[in-house]
């Protein structure tokens, strides 16, 4: 399960979502405060859930953790190192804030959170490698298919 809330947030917990659907991982990302508390009450102990949060100072999402780790829930965080929701994971993938004061620049951060899930991603699919393959090979064969291009195309949009 994955959780991200607030604009950029959001976007990467979807991004993330699609990532590990495509290596065969049973996956959900939700962004709405209740939604997470109760996909958090319904998780278990094989279970990981994978919080984003460009800030890490969000007490929805910190909550959302702590129930998740009250049921034995690995909690994997792409946040800030510093920040309150990586005091309670189990995992920390620490992105650095290097936001300017010129509110008409896009946030510099969600491109460090993207390659967060890159990485995270990347090791997902060479530890699964047989069930990642196969899935990725069918995934790319019906959009070759459906793209009808002999170009080297991305596997996602």
């Amino acid at each position: 399960v994955i959780f991200g809330t607030g604009g950029g947030s959001t976007a990467m917990a979807m991004e993330c979502q699609y990532r590990m659907f495509r290596l065969g991982i049973r996956v959900s990302s939700f962004s709405d405060n209740v939604l997470m508390r109760m996909a958090s009450a319904s998780l278990g102990k094989n279970d990981v859930l994978i919080c984003l949060s460009l800030t890490g100072c969000n007490p929805e999402l910190q909550k959302a953790i702590e129930i998740a780790k009250d049921y034995g829930v690995t909690v994997v965080t792409i946040a800030p190192s510093d920040s309150s929701i990586t005091e309670v994971a189990d995992y920390i993938l620490p992105i650095q804030l290097n936001e300017s004061d010129y509110i008409y620049k896009p946030s510099a951060s969600r491109y460090v959170m993207m390659a967060n899930i890159d990485v995270l991603s990347t090791e997902v699919a060479i530890k699964n490698k047989r069930k990642s393959r196969e899935k990725l090979r069918r995934i790319k064969k019906h959009l070759d298919e459906y793209r009808q291009s002999s170009q080297m195309l991305p596997i996602g949009d």
